[in-house]
């Protein structure tokens, strides 16, 4: 039999349980329907509720105490072989498009084409951040969750909308030139702050339709987790508390913007003739807070932060069924290569601390 091919669609901060086929005020028409054709993971996690670190896991199949990429500034940069590696040297096609999150584009990350890539800026990241020296902590310029809240447009969600256009018109051109099996990956940078999306979007989550998030446990956050929040993402840097509603019915908006750009992608699949011979992967690198426990934003280990939604549609998932099985990126990672019948390479990490 011919083999398939996939598509990996990964975004960023997606909550694991805003799902409307789990009973979620959210509404994701096209997530579901990608869940009804295919299995949903229940019990999907993040190897580490910080973006790039999730991602270099992502990449290299192995958790952040191999691969040593513990924050927003040490990114992954080809210094372990990736699934893409290892795909490229089985001489399969493999491409990415939209945000990747590594070091630089001039890094060899194992792809044969990354188109428009988002990477951590200038090479560097958020060495600002960073918890492991507190004498080189310091807060933001700017407020991290937007300096406005609201209906509108982004460079984050322009981004989304260019890079969903240029993987439809991918599979479009790869449909009518089939040249064998591919890995595509599309990255989309939604739901992740600023909390600005547009006008239609938003609609759909004011008036009363999200409930309130769950209070502050009783006895408080801890001291580091409040530090953390403070520094990043406070409930104190709300200008009112309609600004504060805003800010929670604009992450469910952002999520549903993100479900219409996977239906696009769906959709584009179905046009090319490539849906039946093509296996879906979706996930998130990470879950967000979204105003639990006052907090936003991830980098903790409640479940809001670490549970992450995960579907697969192809030959080898069953069609509406739900796998309870543990799971994470790592395994996504797995999957890939082991869909084309390959390992993931070795890597000389040195001993395990």
């Amino acid at each position: 039999m011919k083999q398939d091919n996939l598509l990996v669609i990964l975004s960023d901060e997606h909550q694991s349980r805003a799902l409307s086929c789990l009973g979620h005020f959210v509404q994701t028409p096209n997530l579901d329907r990608l869940a009804a054709q295919g299995t949903r993971f229940s019990n999907a996690y993040t190897p580490s509720p910080i973006c790039v670190p999730a991602r270099a896991s992502f990449a290299t199949g192995h958790y952040p105490h191999r691969t040593r990429c513990w924050d927003n500034a040490l990114a992954y940069h080809g210094q372990h072989p990736s699934w893409g590696h290892a795909l490229q040297q089985a001489g399969i096609a493999v491409e990415s498009i939209g945000k990747l999150h590594y070091r630089d584009t001039n890094d060899d990350n194992g792809f044969d084409v990354e188109h428009s890539p988002m990477n951590i800026v200038g090479g560097k990241g958020m060495v600002w951040g960073s918890i492991r020296d507190e004498a080189l902590r310091r807060s933001p310029k700017t407020r991290m969750l937007g300096e406005y809240i609201g209906a509108g447009t982004s460079t984050y969600t322009d981004y989304d909308q260019a890079m969903t256009a240029r993987a439809v018109r991918w599979l479009g051109e790869r449909g009518a030139k089939p040249e064998g099996p591919f890995c595509l990956y599309v990255g989309l940078v939604a739901p992740h702050f600023p909390l600005v999306v547009p006008q239609e979007f938003l609609d759909l989550y004011e008036g009363g339709v999200v409930p309130e998030p769950k209070p502050v446990p009783e006895g408080g956050n801890h001291p580091w987790v409040d530090k953390q929040n403070d520094l990043m993402n406070s409930e104190a840097n709300f200008k009112d508390a309609d600004e504060r509603r805003t800010a929670l019915a604009a992450y469910y908006a952002l999520i549903t913007w993100m479900d219409h750009n996977v239906g696009q992608l769906l959709d584009a699949l179905d046009a090319a003739g490539l849906a039946e011979t093509t296996t879906v992967i979706y996930s998130s690198d990470h879950g967000d807070n979204a105003g639990a426990r006052c907090l936003w934003g991830k980098s903790n280990m409640y479940w809001e932060s670490v549970e992450i939604p995960m579907i697969a549609r192809g030959r080898r998932f069953a069609a509406g069924a739900t796998c309870s099985t543990p799971v994470n990126l790592i395994d996504i990672s797995a999957e890939i290569v082991d869909h084309f019948g390959l390992e993931l390479l070795n890597s000389d990490m040195g001993p395990s601390p």
